[in-house]
């Protein structure tokens, strides 16, 4: 969940959605339970399939940063807990979607404009509309006024691929969205980082901005709700009253349930 106006870094100017190697070093460090094998596996055995040392340690420091990889040891936070399961690839990639938009960066861009530009009925989106949307937004984030031409082009294309790597959005030059429907684990595993947080008032809960992540409305929120209970969580509507009440005590608890 996101504080309010959180500080905005450019880094993801600098770095690509990285699925595929994320994966392939969630997979060695939940067989190996060491950050130091994952590290020897990218750096001396070319784990990640990079031609430059430098570059692969770039990579790892990025990945193991982003999805907040033990550096000292193991532990299994609720993401790596899930890479232990038979979960399909799809799944997945969902997961690291959902912890990926977690970037202050990203969580601004896709729950104030890609999902505002999607409900609005927009088809397509071009890095200049969300150039534009960031030189709009120096009143709340004057970061961004320091922010050359050059560094706002390279979050945009940034941002606008990983959104396609992710299957939110595809197209070359310009993005069309896509029709997506994330799995009833993400629906789970986003519900469930919110009673982690405690946000746990079906008002406070179907009305979160992490919804938005997944473009889903709050009356989208509504129906995937349906689609997970009574079997994960206890979620009942009737006119304007509303209960929704968590079968887990954790996230980690969930993710054991998928």
């Amino acid at each position: 969940m996101m504080t309010d106006n959180p500080k905005l870094s450019a880094s993801i100017g600098r770095h690509g959605a990285y699925i595929w190697e994320t994966k392939r070093i969630l997979e060695k460090y939940v067989e190996a339970e060491s950050y130091d094998a994952v590290k020897e596996a990218v750096l001396e055995e070319n784990l990640l399939r990079k031609g430059s040392e430098r570059y692969r340690e770039d990579i790892l420091t990025e990945i193991a940063s982003r999805y907040n990889i033990d550096k000292s040891g193991y532990t299994e936070t609720p993401l790596v807990r899930a890479f232990k399961l038979p979960l399909s690839e799809s799944v997945t990639d969902w997961l690291i979607y959902y912890e990926f938009s977690q970037d202050k960066l990203v969580y601004y861009l896709t729950t104030e404009f890609l999902y505002s530009q999607f409900h609005k009925g927009a088809l397509s989106i071009k890095k200049e509309d969300v150039i534009q949307f960031l030189e709009d937004s120096t009143e709340d984030y004057s970061v961004v006024e320091s922010w050359s031409d050059n560094t706002k082009l390279s979050v945009a294309e940034h941002y606008l691929a990983a959104m396609k790597n992710f299957g939110l959005m595809e197209g070359n030059t310009t993005k069309q969205f896509q029709y997506v429907y994330p799995p009833n684990e993400l629906v789970l595993y986003v519900l469930y980082s919110l009673f982690d947080q405690g946000v746990t008032t079906s008002d406070e809960v179907i009305e979160h901005p992490d919804w938005k992540l997944l473009l889903l409305s709050p009356e989208d929120v509504r129906e995937r709700l349906q689609d997970v209970s009574p079997s994960h969580v206890q979620y009942e509507k009737r006119g304007s009253v509303e209960r929704l009440e968590p079968k887990y005590d954790s996230l980690m608890r969930c993710v054991d349930e998928f």
